[in-house]
């Protein structure tokens, strides 16, 4: 399995302010809480615990999960943690995991989405199912992961319920609307006139990262308002720090700044911009980030747009202005920035070119690396997959017919946001299809 660490952090004399969240809310939270040094993403490995590519010792560390007092036995791989230990060291002080979501199934796509307390839980190919089980409409689940705007999840980890918890209802997410002591998030209505704390921040809840639970659910299995007993602020809340790298999705867009699941990042004439350009920045956008963080903002020295698209196709035309197109796949334009890197000149029509990027606008590729080369009838297409309807599936906007290759057979255990890699040999303006794998 491919690991998506959601927050990634380098640190000297690091402070972690966490939001009160009363133990077991929907995502990371706490109870004012510092600590020296923290990594928060999802956990990859044990022995002791892994997480971020980091192996922590947890012999002494105090572990929480939703709110309860567990052993290291109780987590899971694909259970987003958060480890707080000393600068400089890598025995764990505290491990704590919080689910993202708690509920039941309402409902189940066929692209593998699950809608859970009216959130869009979205699976791709860092999503673990606990024991091997998908669960069906009804079933109780907790699911681990980060949440976007939009009222989706993106879940590392779906875990089925034999029952559900206590409280058994729980939701992180991005609020929409509120009307007098009624949130919107998602598909979901959350009534707060009871919760604890009863007041909203100033400015209100509108736009904030927020958690609530409760034991009264309107609906079953449809929870359609959540009489919720208490609402936070949700995600981690960095203070300050000399160093921290952060990866994530782009939640806000505002003048020289944006926002990283509810935390928020600016940046200057100064900030290096890698693979993209600071008008690339949209909602959606994968960057890692790095930077100090004072006041509870991230000053970026370097934001980096993360790459997940690879293609190996030849030039039919266009040129670096307005971008180029490639033959046999119609409807797709590559597209180049100030920062594309161009290795052995500049593409001509004929030329076979190898390409690196990210998923642009519809229909098009934003290029970070192209490589040119002599003309070649293979086609090579790396990204997430966007939707599945075996014999086919669709890939950067382009449905791929896979009718005939034993290989397709793997279609029917994709999922949305899986990343693939699918390869052909293209015959005059086609492309015959020969092979698809996962590309972990």
């Amino acid at each position: 399995m491919k690991t998506t660490p959601l927050l990634r952090t380098a640190m000297v004399a690091l402070t972690l302010a966490l939001a009160a969240c009363g133990g077991g809310g929907g995502g990371i939270g706490g109870t004012g809480i510092t600590t020296g040094a923290v990594t928060y993403g999802a956990i990859t490995g044990f022995g002791s615990v892994w997480v971020n590519g980091v192996e922590y010792q947890t012999d002494a560390a105090r572990i929480e999960l939703d709110g309860r007092a567990v052993t290291q036995a109780d987590l899971s791989l694909g259970m987003v943690a958060l480890v707080q230990a000393d600068v400089g060291s890598t025995d764990a002080k505290a491990v704590r995991v919080d689910s993202a979501v708690r509920g039941r199934v309402e409902a189940v796509a066929a692209d593998g989405t699950l809608t859970v307390m009216g959130q869009a839980v979205r699976i791709d190919a860092d999503t673990r199912y606990d024991k091997g089980v998908h669960p069906v409409a009804g079933d109780w689940v907790a699911i681990y992961g980060l949440a976007q705007p939009g009222g989706i999840v993106r879940a590392s980890l779906v875990q089925q319920r034999a029952a559900p918890a206590d409280p058994p209802f729980a939701v992180s997410g991005f609020v929409t609307s509120q009307t007098g002591t009624r949130l919107t998030i998602g598909a979901l209505t959350v009534e707060t006139a009871t919760a604890d704390p009863a007041v909203s921040p100033g400015g209100g809840w509108v736009g904030r990262l927020v958690s609530a639970q409760g034991r009264q659910c309107q609906g079953d299995p449809v929870c359609g308002t959540l009489t919720a007993s208490r609402v936070d602020s949700s995600g981690p809340a960095l203070d300050d720090a000399e160093e921290a790298d952060l990866e994530g999705f782009v939640t806000l867009v505002g003048p020289n700044s944006f926002e990283l699941g509810g935390i928020t990042v600016t940046w200057s004439s100064g900030t290096s911009f890698e693979n993209g350009t600071a008008a690339d920045l949209a909602i959606g956008s994968k960057l890692e980030v790095e930077g100090a963080v004072a006041g509870g903002v991230l000053v970026a020295s370097k934001v980096d747009f993360q790459d997940d698209v690879r293609i190996e196709a030849d030039v039919a035309g266009g040129d670096a202005t307005g971008g180029y197109t490639l033959a046999g796949l119609p409807g797709l334009t590559v597209r180049l920035n100030a920062s594309t890197q161009l290795n052995n000149g500049t593409p001509r029509a004929g030329d076979h070119v190898t390409l690196r990027g990210r998923a642009g606008s519809p229909g098009s590729v934003v290029a970070s690396r192209i490589e040119r080369g002599s003309a070649d009838p293979q086609v090579l297409l790396r990204g997430p997959v966007q939707a599945v309807a075996p014999p086919t599936l669709t890939l950067l906007g382009l449905v791929i017919d896979l009718t005939g290759l034993e290989s397709a057979r793997l279609l029917e255990r994709l999922s949305l946001g899986d990343d693939v890699l699918v390869k052909g040999q293209r015959a005059g303006a086609s492309v015959r299809w020969e092979e698809i794998e996962l590309d972990d």
